[in-house]
């Protein structure tokens, strides 16, 4: 529960890696800051990525997007990059950071 004092950023994180979403939460969770708190939303895949862009339980300030993750092709979602646009449909004021691990020569 966020701290009524403190402006509360609600962030949405997206990836298909447990271990990638655990790291972003820790960042957030040790940022030291009398200004600012954090309410963390989080999604494992494109098909959860929509639900959760679709039917926000608060909107977003940020995000923090996969590109690669398994696709949801019932809703035409097949990247981040998907949700990246569906996201500014649904909330345009939210800033998006796309992320990566996927390497190409």
């Amino acid at each position: 529960m966020p701290d009524k004092s403190l402006q509360n950023i609600n962030v949405l994180i997206i990836d298909d890696l447990n271990l990638i979403i655990q790291g972003y939460k820790n960042i957030f969770s040790i940022y030291p800051t009398t200004k600012y708190s954090f309410t963390i939303y989080e999604a494992q895949d494109c098909k959860s990525g929509y639900e959760i862009i679709t039917n926000p339980p608060a909107p977003f300030d940020i995000a923090f997007l996969d590109i690669s993750m398994p696709e949801y092709a019932l809703q035409n979602i097949f990247s981040g990059e998907d949700l990246g646009k569906l996201l500014m449909q649904k909330t345009p004021s939210c800033k998006i950071v796309f992320l990566t691990m996927h390497q190409e020569s």
